[in-house]
């Protein structure tokens, strides 16, 4: 089964991301040192990850056509269908296209796996959200400037961040990355100075970054376009693999948010 890894908030920093990026813009504003609050923002998503055999009507032209794929500048559309990515948005009533695949398709059989998984941010942080896991080893397809690559051990992920803008409205931000190789102990730029986690190496798509202002309830959907196999919707939606029966597609859900107090431990910190 898929675990959706949900990881503490990342400080950003120029080994994470790229200056001007728009996951970078939201945890940029956390302050280093906040002042002490009786309460924090926590923005609740919850991610859907749809797999269907490839061919299924269910997550075919039938969704796309239901959900708005204008949301968001059409220059981002256009870089990330150029990498076989596409997304769109739909409303706290979902159509009926995208209802059925996220009610009445949880559980798992031989032609369908639907699972949900939640994952709580503090306003202003980010953290990897899987997309899915890679064979043993795999082929990252050339992109922009960037050169095809073979990496073992891989794994697609969003660095997804999310920041409230007003009542009921947050940002959220998507980062295509590819983490890959052994887990080891690296150095991580964080807001003040470099840290030694432990952690696999990551390699960020920001050309493929995107970002979209929510209401409660919204769905964001993100799947592959066509059948591409050199381009980095496969890798994602199909693990890269053309001989795989099944392709994914990640539903993404605004759920709400609310505040957490925080609590002081005996030695009188947070």
């Amino acid at each position: 089964m898929l675990v959706c890894a949900v990881m503490s908030a990342l400080g950003s920093g120029c080994a994470l991301f790229n200056p001007g990026s728009a996951v970078e813009r939201i945890t940029a504003e956390r302050p280093f040192l906040p002042p002490l609050q009786s309460e924090r923002n926590v923005i609740d998503l919850e991610v859907y990850y749809v797999d269907r055999v490839v061919g299924d009507p269910t997550i075919g032209d039938g969704l796309w056509g239901a959900v708005n794929q204008a949301a968001g500048p059409l220059s981002t559309h256009a870089k990330l269908r150029s990498e076989g990515i596409q997304y769109g948005v739909a409303p706290s009533s979902a159509p009926p296209a995208l209802q059925s695949l996220i009610s009445r398709g949880f559980g798992a059989s031989s032609t369908r796996v639907t699972e949900m998984r939640p994952v709580p941010l503090i306003n202003g942080s980010s953290a990897p959200v899987l997309v899915g896991a890679l064979p043993p080893t795999c082929t990252i397809p050339s992109s922009g400037k960037r050169n095809a690559m073979t990496v073992q051990q891989g794994q697609c992920m969003f660095q997804v961040a999310a920041e409230r803008l007003q009542e009921g409205w947050v940002r959220v931000a998507f980062l295509p990355q590819v983490h890959h190789g052994s887990q080891r102990v690296r150095p991580v730029a964080t807001d003040q100075k470099w840290e030694n986690q432990n952690g696999q190496q990551v390699e960020s798509f920001y050309e493929q970054e995107f970002s979209l202002d929510l209401n409660t309830g919204e769905y964001v959907v993100i799947g592959m376009v066509d059948e591409r196999p050199a381009s980095l919707g496969h890798l994602f939606f199909r693990r890269g693999d053309a001989e795989s029966r099944f392709q994914r597609v990640m539903i993404v859900r605004l759920a709400g948010m609310q505040s957490m107090r925080p609590q002081r431990n005996d030695r009188g910190t947070f």
